[in-house]
């Protein structure tokens, strides 16, 4: 569960996180891959494979992040549902959704 979302910080079951992350099966890890303010399928492949209902992508605090348009029709292909929404609120469709369905989630902590 993400406890607090503050501009370029998460805190996630007590334990702080700086920068970009993503949740896959409740475990955090770094978003190392990201470039410009673009998510493109490279950055996903990780939380495709778990096979999610859903894929949050949290675009950012004013929502400068955009998902290109290859990661939305592999989404749709494989029928899982794209969630985008600025980080803060993202956070908070995450812990809405994290114990009804399979959610898989990825954040830019800042712009």
């Amino acid at each position: 569960m993400i406890q607090k979302f503050k501009f370029g910080k998460f805190v996630i079951d007590d334990k702080e996180y700086e920068g970009d992350i993503k949740i896959i099966e409740n475990e955090v890890i770094k978003w190392k891959t990201r470039q410009g303010h673009d998510v493109f399928l490279e950055d996903v492949m990780d939380l495709i494979k778990e096979k999610p209902t859903t894929l949050i992508v949290g675009i950012g605090d004013p929502g400068y992040l955009k998902v290109s348009q290859e990661v939305k029709e592999t989404l749709q292909r494989k029928k899982i549902k794209l969630i985008e929404q600025p980080t803060r609120k993202a956070c908070k469709t995450y812990n809405e959704l994290y114990q009804k369905e399979k959610v898989c989630a990825i954040f830019h902590a800042t712009c």
